[in-house]
């Protein structure tokens, strides 16, 4: 509930209707994991743990930067996944770097 996304079974069995549809289209498909880096998890440092907040800034950040046609599901604590329909490998590569980018900026990454 907090990031808004599919959960992993609910995910993979999305994604498995759509990589049919795509084969029966002919259509490409693409799949980008995206993984919260390990960061400093000193709740002394912070007020209070850290993670809540990054975790939905980050679901925030994909979802917002998704099609109607991507499948947006969490397939681990830190780990998300999108599969975007008639879309190529080339395709999701950039919009990958696009959003670690964003990312970056966000978070004001050196």
């Amino acid at each position: 509930m907090e990031t808004h996304a599919l959960n992993s079974s609910t995910f993979k069995e999305r994604v498995s209707v759509d990589l049919l549809k795509a084969e029966q289209l002919k259509v490409p498909g693409a799949v980008a994991l995206i993984r919260i880096d390990n960061f400093l998890e000193q709740e002394s440092l912070f007020e209070g743990n850290p993670f809540p907040k990054v975790l939905s800034s980050v679901s925030d950040l994909i979802a917002k930067d998704i099609t109607p046609l991507a499948i947006f599901g969490r397939l681990e604590e830190k780990v998300f996944g999108v599969y975007f329909f008639n879309s190529s490998a080339k395709d999701i590569f950039i919009w990958a770097e696009k959003l670690r980018v964003k990312n970056c900026k966000a978070a004001d990454c050196s």
